[in-house]
């Protein structure tokens, strides 16, 4: 369509592949210095400086440092009676920062294939061999600056009796500043996005690995044990333009970033509850209110991670073993939210279409009083919203029926 532009998106007909190319240079000059002192103090620096095309001239040229040092305290000790207690122990710290910069093409607003979203699917020109162009819903930014994190971590090694018993340490902080975020807009300014130098998050934590050998022969049986524990706590700080913006998410459902909260959290309506926990229903239908704002429902962020293994040898022979766990944290499953929505999983499928009483529910007795429900649900209500349960045999209704789904459509349209 456009002369010279060699892309699948500029063909005047259906495409069957697909092809992206894209464009970015990256510039780097890296020094590292180490020094020692008697296998007793190590020093460590290193400095980098980038010049990217991703960012405008103006910002293109970032600069991040680091330094680290250690100090082996065994060694002071390592002819006594006490190294047999303490075989090695060392203490670290280090400072550092590290530059990134954005993806190619973030600095303007660029033209593409229009397309046309529909409830479930869309539009993509050239449609009939019309082509079609638009400018993109991402609105450019040309003023772009380099993200910048800065950590700090101190940390311990120890080994106890000969290496048989180990123990590593880490503590840790680090504030990612200047973040390239694509930030929600309005569709009434003409864009959806747009990608700003924004937010400041925080995130700390603790690792701890733990190893031992309580068993080991002369004949070369060996038997190890080992754990791990980490937890990470982050915490978005602040986000400049917003309180929170949406960073992911699903009809219905947004993952976003909150001011005070941890990076990565649920926020969607949910099923509306007292203060006790008790599902509070429609006094005419039975069926749960939901609540009238979207609240957040938790981070998907594991509280914390664990494992515990274990190694075994004998002659030549291995075997190993490992559990871990992940604890806390929310996770969304789509598979359950189509199921249920096409009427297919267990829990549709369970629902009694005679009636009954949501479990654990009360309703508004009218004065604004919360008492228990008595009033019972139909699962058809969800699809026709009437007043009350009779209309599962309401006459000005038929059923279809076409595989596992259940339709209800009004006589009258059948007969038009």
């Amino acid at each position: 369509v456009v002369p010279g532009w060699y892309s699948f998106d500029n063909s005047n007909g259906p495409i069957i592949t697909y092809d992206a190319l894209s464009r970015r240079r990256l510039v780097g000059v890296y020094s590292e210095l180490n020094l020692s002192y008697k296998n007793l103090v190590y020093i460590g620096a290193t400095a980098r400086n980038d010049w990217s095309s991703t960012l405008p001239k103006s910002n293109n040229s970032f600069f991040y440092p680091s330094v680290n040092g250690s100090f082996v305290f065994s060694e002071l000790f390592k002819n006594s009676e006490f190294a047999h207690i303490l075989n090695y122990g060392k203490l670290r710290a280090s400072w550092a920062q590290v530059g990134n910069d954005a993806d190619p093409y973030l600095l303007r607003t660029y033209y593409e294939a229009t397309s046309i979203n529909g409830g479930f699917g869309s539009t993509t020109f050239p449609f009939n061999g019309v082509s079609g162009y638009t400018l993109s819903n991402a609105i450019g930014n040309a003023n772009l600056k380099p993200e910048i994190t800065t950590a700090a971590e101190i940390g311990t090694e120890l080994n106890f009796m000969d290496n048989r018993l180990s123990l590593d340490l880490s503590v840790y902080k680090n504030k990612s500043k200047d973040q390239i975020i694509p930030v929600p807009l309005a569709p009434s300014t003409g864009s959806t996005q747009k990608t700003l130098n924004t937010g400041l998050i925080e995130n700390k934590g603790i690792e701890i690995g733990l190893r031992g050998t309580p068993i080991r022969t002369a004949s070369g049986l060996s038997i190890e044990l080992f754990g791990t524990y980490t937890k990470n706590k982050s915490t978005v700080i602040d986000l400049g333009v917003a309180e929170q913006i949406v960073i992911g998410g699903f009809t219905g459902m947004s993952i976003v970033a909150a001011k005070n909260r941890p990076y990565g959290e649920f926020y969607a309506q949910d099923i509306l509850r007292d203060d006790q926990g008790h599902v509070v229903v429609d006094p005419s239908t039975g069926i749960p209110l939901n609540t009238p704002t979207a609240v957040y429902l938790g981070s998907y962020n594991p509280k914390y991670q664990a494992s515990w293994g274990l190694n075994a040898g004998y002659k030549g022979f291995n075997f190993s073993l490992l559990f871990d766990t992940k604890q806390g944290g929310k996770f969304f499953s789509r598979t359950a939210d189509i199921t249920d929505f096409v009427g297919v999983s267990v829990a549709s499928a369970a629902q009694d279409r005679l009636g009954a009483v949501w479990a654990n529910s009360v309703t508004d007795d009218g004065s604004g009083k919360l008492v228990p429900n008595t009033t019972k649900y139909y699962p058809e209500q969800y699809w026709t919203n009437k007043p009350d349960g009779q209309n599962i045999l309401d006459a000005s209704y038929i059923r279809l029926r076409e595989a596992s789904l259940t339709y209800r459509i009004p006589k009258n349209i059948l007969q038009r």
